[in-house]
């Protein structure tokens, strides 16, 4: 019997590379704490998740040679904590403190979630369907209703048409 569980869908080559885009989104997300950019880490998170659960997954044997990869790792996120805790505490600063908003402060985060989405390891997720049919084939006899003599549902509410006022009132 082996000790390894098994393991989460991911070979070493696959565990490579995919600590090689960890790496590089921390890197990327430290350039931007250092600049002052809002940086959305929610995404780092999961995928450092994932990454060492899959090295965990693997017998010791196989899991070893990512030890100098995961230290660089830890290594990273140790920079990445500081850089953002000093951003912090400048935009604060310079905010006058906590009462601000971060909505005000200039955001990069659609920038960074397309970065991530980029070097994403799992597949994006599946869009929603569209709504149904019906509601727009309604919107759409609307459209074609007020383009031609007016919408037909103020048609209906108003009696036969719209009234002309004479002039005697």
């Amino acid at each position: 019997m082996t000790d390894a569980a098994p393991n989460p869908g991911m070979t070493p080559a696959e565990i490579d590379k995919a600590l090689a885009q960890v790496l590089s989104m921390i890197d990327t997300a430290e350039r931007l704490s250092r600049d002052h950019q809002v940086v959305n880490l929610t995404s780092l998170d999961r995928r450092v998740g994932q990454l060492c659960a899959a090295v965990a997954a693997l017998p010791p044997s196989d899991a070893r040679r990512f030890a100098e990869g995961l230290g660089r790792l830890v290594t990273g996120l140790d920079r990445l904590e500081a850089a953002t805790q000093e951003a912090f505490e400048a935009i604060t600063a310079t905010r006058g403190g906590l009462d601000e908003t971060l909505s005000e402060l200039p955001s990069s985060t659609r920038a960074n979630a397309a970065y991530a989405r980029a070097l994403a390891v799992a597949p994006l997720p599946e869009p929603e369907p569209a709504a149904d049919g019906r509601d727009r084939r309604r919107a759409d006899r609307r459209r074609v209703d007020r383009r031609q003599d007016g919408d037909r549902r103020q048609g209906d509410r108003r009696g036969s048409g719209p009234v002309e006022m004479d002039e005697d009132g």
